[in-house]
């Protein structure tokens, strides 16, 4: 247990390699406390034990902990991926596929995070062979379900993004309570309705004003769902910009092309792809024309589609099978930016980092994730526990505050105890909140 307490501690303090941890450890309190020393053969080794059976019966009892401070009816579900440069072609779990890190020529660990809404506390976990979130979605939904019974909670609501939506996971969401959201192409008439017609409004955590509309009920996925549309105008600004400086961009860069003739048609065609953003590809109008037995391109603005797309900035369609608060809906799926908090500290070399990944066999890599998982629920809880007493800071402020408090081994002729250094009134308040003064006592 103390050399994956090792690992994990490590992963949330100061993360090394596994052959570095050891260095790092006398270099703590562990140190004194523990008296083991490690090494990156001894954590390997340990690992093996980390085997499926033994991560499911550790992840119950963990879960069983968690739910001890977690009572909530609404979880948050997403995925996300690492890429790794490991190349093992035997793997069961590691496949190419659309990197979140944009590197699709490295093989990729997948990851999916089932978060509390209320707590902000991660519940649940799965690693699997890359998929598209939507077939993953497919496959686990089973399972999501069966574990939240498990703690009686059997009518919770989903919250999810737009990437999991398919026709078959909308029917078997169906028998739960859900929260989730359209692509634009879905709800084009829906945006051109006039923001006057939006009926409330609340400010968010930034102070914004968002401005909602209950679109009411419509047919969708082979059934009938409601729809709400919010809109907020500080994300219509930033869209609005980021849209016309992709504009500008590629235009800018056909200036560059398009006097140019070009011996084939495909050559001519790259040349135009490369140019073209990855999204909106609509707002252009674009070809590719034989002339002179040449060919060349040609590129203008769509100005009807880039009104269409203009319309849509600043909002968000989201549908649900739930009745009550149009704003309270429109606040849970916001909330999808707390499980991606979870995914920017695991993706974070300053937080709780998953990669560089140096395990080679998939047993290996799901304990290594495992671990950082369990990093990731425990500081979460320490944020949960500060903020149940006021204190609301994020675990980095916590742990660099912690971290300033020392102990000292005091001399008197041929007595010798172990005490604290001054504190400042916070770490003295976090001294008390998490009952640090007992470790002074060994």
């Amino acid at each position: 247990g103390k050399y994956f307490l090792s690992i994990i501690f490590n992963r949330i303090l100061k993360p090394k390699s596994k052959a570095g941890i050891d260095d790092w450890l006398k270099e703590t309190y562990l140190d004194w406390f523990w008296n083991i020393h490690t090494s990156s053969q001894k954590l390997w080794n340990h690992l093996c034990y980390l085997d499926d059976d033994a991560i499911d019966t550790i992840g119950n009892k963990i879960a069983d902990k968690t739910f001890e401070i977690v009572n909530d009816d609404q979880y948050l579900w997403d995925t996300s991926n690492y890429f790794t440069y490991i190349n093992n072609r035997k793997s069961d779990l590691l496949a190419k596929g659309k990197s979140k890190q944009g590197r699709h020529d490295k093989n990729l660990i997948s990851h999916g995070v089932l978060v509390s809404k209320e707590s902000r506390i991660p519940v649940w976990h799965t690693q699997y062979k890359y998929k598209h979130d939507s077939k993953i979605l497919n496959e686990k939904i089973n399972e999501i379900s069966q574990f939240l019974k498990r703690y009686r909670k059997k009518d919770f609501t989903l919250v999810m993004d737009k990437g999991n939506n398919s026709k078959d996971n909308i029917k078997l969401l169906s028998k739960y309570s859900f929260i989730g959201s359209l692509r634009a192409e879905q709800t084009r008439k829906l945006f051109k309705i006039p923001l006057k017609e939006y009926e409330c409004e609340y400010k968010n955590r930034k102070e914004n004003c968002v401005s909602v509309h209950d679109a009411g009920i419509h047919k969708l996925y082979e059934s009938e769902y409601r729809i709400i549309i919010s809109y907020e105008e500080a994300s219509y600004k930033k869209q609005k910009k980021t849209f016309e400086k992709s504009l500008e961009e590629t235009l800018k860069k056909y200036e560059g092309i398009k006097d140019k003739k070009y011996d084939k048609n495909m050559t001519a065609m790259n040349a135009l792809k490369k140019i073209l953003p990855r999204k909106r590809l609509k707002a252009f109008n674009k070809n590719v024309l034989k002339k002179d037995k040449k060919w060349i391109v040609e590129l203008s603005k769509n100005e009807s589609e880039i009104k269409t797309y203009k319309q849509s900035f600043g909002k968000t369609a989201v549908f649900t099978n739930k009745k009550g608060d149009a704003i309270e809906i429109i606040k849970s799926y916001r909330s999808l930016n707390i499980v991606e908090d979870q995914f920017k500290a695991l993706h974070n070399s300053f937080m709780i980092p998953i990669t560089p990944t140096y395990e080679w066999t998939d047993q290996k890599i799901k304990a290594h994730v495992f671990l950082c998982f369990i990093a990731l629920v425990l500081v979460r809880v320490l944020e949960f526990e500060a903020r149940a007493m006021q204190i609301n800071k994020t675990y980095s402020r916590l742990l660099e505050e912690t971290g300033n408090i020392r102990m000292g081994l005091v001399l008197d002729g041929k007595k010798a105890e172990y005490c604290f250094e001054q504190m400042t009134v916070e770490q003295q308040e976090l001294m008390n909140l998490f009952g640090l003064h007992e470790f002074a006592k060994f």
